[in-house]
């Protein structure tokens, strides 16, 4: 390897940046959000009155039809 290309890659080549301030508090939103909903499920989930009406609460979770009132 030439000096410049060295130099190169050691001063100038993209480098791995740790992740920002923003970053770093978007994850921890989004992981805060993802433990808030998966707690919204459960309870969903643990609101029915019987086994079938628990599979058909869990198909529609499955299915993407669980929304929040």
């Amino acid at each position: 390897m030439h000096d410049a290309e060295y130099h190169y890659y050691k001063n100038f080549a993209i480098k791995e940046k740790k992740p920002g301030f923003i970053h770093r508090m978007l994850d921890k939103f989004e992981n805060f959000m993802m433990d808030f909903s998966m707690r919204d499920v459960n309870e969903f989930l643990s609101n029915s009155q019987n086994r079938y009406e628990l599979e058909q609460r869990e198909y529609k979770v499955m299915r993407g039809d669980f929304k929040l009132v």
